[in-house]
């Protein structure tokens, strides 16, 4: 019984079981109080164990509610018990599958990704946690990351005093500005998916010849890991796109071909997934550092560094699944260190540089690998071209 202090239980003889003070979960401290030392001997055996304290036994009540939402609207209509809806004499052909989900929270799932099937959202809040009450949690966290993503984006195609040192149009500005919001928003709800080459649906985005000037600030502790490939070509793009790039740790392919960056992004050596890395036409000049962590990303399938004046040769000894590698006019002198351990080498283009002499294992090679390298348009003397 509630009163203006708090709640008082009672036995089943209308006998005080004590008084609990208000609070938030006195309500629970109560129940308990009520229920007998000893449950019924019907009770006994049940599957469900009634919890020890007032915290555990909000939080059974709450699973149970989120779990069996339907079951729970019927127990009260109008006033009265309602009896479950019958079941069919005859029931004929497969009958669809029990969600084993509450119906709210994948209509939550489904507002969020509108492009996601009634599996896939079932299938996504598997992932989210073990029991009803986190993966409720997890996905109005989900929302709450969406509004403040929305939230960083519009603040950010707005800003005039931004958009008006870019030298161009501001409503053509605002309205790149606005479609780049756009992209990145509808990359963050999965919109956009592809098939690998394994056939697995995998996050895409493709922000190719978007020109926003800086980019946007992504509030912190949003991820992106569900996209794969990102592909960010011809945006006149600096070296400080490695602060965007933060939040997409679990990339297989990046593009970054034709922008004005100088060195490799840091956040490279966070990426553990990368198989592509796609940075020809930009000006990248490879220092010792940076020759080590390109030398770590050993899981790369294609790497493409075309037109950059490295500056020096890279080594390509622990990229063992290289199959293609492409540095066409970027002035080495020699051939990448490791090249004769790149057993499913597919195509190599080493051609308009400035190689002078070949070594000796190349002419050892078999015919398979040798007509993998394209070494035109190099300085070969004739006493390298006969060696």
């Amino acid at each position: 019984m509630k009163s203006a202090t708090g709640y008082e239980a009672f036995d089943g003889s209308g006998k005080s079981r004590g008084k609990v003070a208000a609070g938030p979960n006195a309500l629970f401290d109560a129940i308990l109080k009520a229920v007998p030392t000893q449950p019924p001997k019907s009770l006994a055996g049940s599957a469900d164990t009634l919890p020890v304290d007032a915290a555990g036994l909000r939080s059974q009540l709450l699973e149970k509610a989120l779990g069996e939402r339907e079951a729970t609207a019927r127990v009260l209509v109008d006033g009265q018990s309602a009896p479950a809806d019958a079941e069919p004499v005859c029931v004929q052909g497969d009958q669809p599958a029990v969600n084993k989900h509450p119906s709210a929270l994948l209509r939550k799932v489904r507002k969020l990704y509108p492009r996601m099937t009634e599996a896939q959202a079932s299938e996504f809040i598997d992932g989210l946690g073990n029991d009803a009450l986190s993966r409720a949690m997890r996905v109005k966290a989900l929302r709450g990351e969406l509004d403040s993503l929305r939230d960083a984006l519009f603040t950010w195609s707005e800003d005039i005093d931004a958009m008006s040192t870019m030298g161009a149009e501001l409503a053509d500005v605002r309205h790149s500005r606005r479609t780049f919001a756009e992209l990145i928003e509808k990359g963050f709800r999965r919109f956009h998916q592809v098939n690998n080459e394994n056939g697995k649906a995998v996050g895409v985005l493709n922000l190719d010849g978007m020109r926003v000037g800086k980019l946007p600030t992504l509030p912190p502790g949003i991820s992106f890991d569900h996209i794969q490939q990102l592909s960010m070509r011809d945006m006149a793009l600096d070296d400080d796109v490695v602060y965007f790039l933060k939040s997409f740790k679990q990339l297989e392919s990046l593009e970054l071909d034709g922008n004005a960056m100088t060195r490799l992004p840091e956040v490279l050596s966070h990426m553990p997934d990368l198989k592509r890395l796609s940075l020809a036409d930009n000006k990248i000049r490879l220092t010792e550092q940076t020759l080590k962590k390109l030398n770590g990303l050993e899981r790369l399938e294609h790497l493409n560094l075309n037109k950059n004046l490295l500056g020096a040769t890279p080594d390509v000894a622990r990229m063992l699944n290289l199959r293609r590698l492409l540095l066409q006019d970027t002035g080495i002198t020699e051939l990448p260190k490791g090249l004769s351990r790149l057993a499913y080498l597919e195509w190599a283009d080493l051609s308009e540089n400035s190689i002078t002499s070949l070594p000796q294992w190349l002419f050892k090679t078999s015919r398979r690998f040798s007509r993998a390298l394209n070494l035109r348009l190099n300085p070969w003397t004739i006493r390298a071209k006969r060696c």
